[in-house]
């Protein structure tokens, strides 16, 4: 692509747009590599930062060069300043560590915004992991969120668990991760967010991310690949084993009522079936999971959390309070409804020894498994009703982008994600053939390209995450070129 002078932007210049827009993006191995190749286009203070994010702190000394670690005024406050404190932070430096904590806090929002990204890497690298988690939520909680930040902040929460029921926050993660982005970025998100679980030897967490996840995307093979690797699963053997064993005796209370056996002993038969049925699969433990993980992991694999993430906040808003009211109404009724059966069974047991009629079975087998399997299918379809909307939501927006992606948004866009990215280089941006030099090309991701847009001239690459989950297209310097020598130029 040429402007009207003939005059082509150095491969510096551009590695160095595309640097600074996968650091504004989160993406830093890709701005590690990229601003290797940009060179002195970089300012070393620039380059140093987006190391010091990548998790080398070495190198962003190197880069800084020697100089004492400073005590930044907070009226007075340079970037580079507090960008010191950050890499003698990463490396362990306590006393640079106080006075980053100290002169933080003093700046106003907008700043923070921009401090925070150093704190908390600088944090994570140094093993602070209350302040670096604490930084991170942060960092994801200012819109639109890069998926690092995201991942990390939404790992942190579900570690911070305990022994608590976590299924509902499972299901509140799993929406902030994957509601309002295409099922590219959302992907990305939760193996992102998976693979910092697993790393910190919480594969029970990432199974139940995953299961909440699940509801609220369109099948995909990389998650359902992650999801067996990662385990643990319900062991279906065991819960058909339950099963069988509910019907039989299930079968044998019938059985009992029809030839007139029924006795006051036998009709323990029926409950014990209605057990076996309903706690069996919940009984069973999870290979490495508590009895409340385990309860949270079946539910969430059976599609029994509530996934709509309005419900789900304003139920969270209301407080334990309203909480533990609702489940003390919910024994009453409980004891109210067996109470019936139970004294029935006693008067009848007692007016005519040795026989029960068919009615007290229904009492104690049909009635309460009708109520339960109720219960159990109105969630059960509500769930999948609301994830067939979600699904078809989905599809009207990729649609819409489609259409969207056909217009030109270069002189506006420093870059994009996921399916936009994707469709704006298929439907808009033109390949431009050896757009990098094959050092470049060499050291991003397999399929990675250069293209241009005709109307604005603005080199983009096309590449993907560190993962190769999501595309991402980052923009190039806009503008006309500045005159330089053809020495410039690092082509191999």
């Amino acid at each position: 692509m040429t402007t009207g002078n003939d005059r082509r932007w150095g491969e510096r210049d551009l590695a160095a747009a595309w640097a600074q827009a996968a650091e504004r993006m989160g993406e830093m191995d890709v701005a590690a590599v990229l601003a290797v190749t940009a060179g002195d286009a970089l300012d070393p203070v620039e380059r140093a930062t987006i190391e010091l994010q990548a998790g080398r702190a070495d190198v962003a000394e190197r880069l800084l060069g020697p100089d004492d670690v400073p005590a930044p005024d907070g009226d007075r406050l340079r970037w580079e300043d507090v960008l010191r404190l950050a890499v003698a932070t990463a490396q362990g430096d306590e006393r640079a560590r106080v006075r980053l904590l100290a002169v933080v806090p003093r700046q106003g929002a907008a700043v923070q915004e921009l401090l925070l990204p150093l704190v908390a890497t600088a944090a994570e690298q140094a093993g602070l992991d209350d302040v670096a988690t604490d930084a991170w939520q942060r960092v994801a909680a200012v819109p639109p969120g890069t998926t690092p930040a995201l991942a990390r902040a939404a790992a942190a929460d579900l570690r911070r668990r305990g022994r608590r029921f976590a299924a509902p926050l499972a299901a509140e993660l799993a929406s902030a991760l994957c509601d309002d982005v295409d099922q590219e970025v959302a992907v990305a998100r939760t193996r992102a967010t998976v693979a910092r679980l697993v790393a910190s030897d919480d594969r029970v967490g990432a199974a139940m991310l995953l299961a909440a996840v699940r509801w609220r995307l369109a099948p995909d093979l990389r998650l359902a690949t992650l999801r067996a690797a990662v385990g643990p699963r319900m062991r279906w053997r065991a819960i058909a084993a339950g099963s069988v064993a509910a019907a039989l005796l299930a079968a044998l209370t019938w059985w009992f009522t029809l030839t007139g056996a029924m006795t006051p002993e036998r009709a323990v038969s029926g409950p014990l079936a209605l057990v076996l049925a309903v706690g069996f699969p919940f009984l069973t433990t999870v290979p490495g999971a508590h009895l409340v993980d385990a309860l949270s992991l079946r539910l969430l694999d059976l599609g029994l959390v509530d996934p709509d993430r309005t419900r789900v906040a304003r139920a969270r808003a209301a407080g334990k309070d309203t909480a533990r009211g609702l489940r003390t109404v919910g024994l009453v009724l409980l004891a109210l409804v067996t109470a019936g059966p139970a004294s029935g069974a006693v008067a009848r047991a007692a007016a005519t020894p040795g026989s029960l009629d068919a009615v007290t079975t229904v009492q104690w087998t049909v009635t309460p498994l009708a109520a339960l399997a109720a219960v159990t299918l109105t969630r059960l379809v509500r769930h999948r009703i609301w994830s067939s909307r979600m699904l078809r939501r989905r599809r009207r927006s990729l649609a819409a982008l489609r259409d969207e992606t056909t217009r030109c948004r270069c002189w506006t866009t420093q870059s994009l994600r996921g399916a936009a990215a994707r469709l704006y280089a298929e439907q808009h941006l033109v390949p431009v053939p050896g757009g990098t030099s094959r050092a470049v090309a060499s050291a991003l991701p397999a399929g990675s390209l250069v293209a241009a847009c005709t109307t604005t001239a603005r080199h983009w690459l096309v590449t993907t995450d560190r993962a190769g989950d999501a595309t991402l297209a980052l923009a190039g310097p806009g503008g006309e070129p500045p005159t330089r020598d053809p020495g410039s130029e690092i082509r191999t």
